[in-house]
């Protein structure tokens, strides 16, 4: 996981991975908001994948991703969201759901820009195939 991958980089870190497999963005939303009142130096949240292969609605995915990232704003000085890779490009997928996945991916992907600006989130990242 990215939190193990930190926490081995930066033993004296103190890290809260409130990550659970398989959460779709609304739910990561309320993960953040679960954390109550603490604050956090920094909030690395990772999430979409989900959504694109579950087609969550362009409008649904918009408004829970603006949530996620305010939840996160709330509670953290610095935010870092970083976005899936396409997942229509692994090779377990074939024809036409490889297709449909790409064109969810590029919605997804235009929705946390947007939604990145309006939660004043300064960077996004995008996890490319190696």
């Amino acid at each position: 996981s990215v939190a193990r991958r930190i926490a081995e980089h930066y033993p004296c870190a103190n890290i809260v991975n409130r990550a659970r497999e398989g959460a779709m963005t609304k739910v990561v939303a309320a993960q953040i908001a679960g954390t109550g009142d603490t604050h956090f130096d920094l909030a690395l949240v990772q999430t979409g994948a989900i959504d694109v292969l579950r087609f969550t609605a362009p409008g649904d995915l918009r408004r829970a991703i603006i949530m996620a990232l305010n939840h996160a704003r709330a509670r953290a000085d610095h935010v870092v969201f970083l976005m899936p890779g396409n997942v229509g490009l692994a090779p377990i997928f074939v024809p036409p759901f490889n297709w449909i996945s790409t064109r969810t991916q590029g919605s997804t992907h235009f929705h946390k820009r947007g939604a990145g600006g309006r939660c004043r989130v300064r960077g996004l990242v995008q996890r490319t195939s190696e």
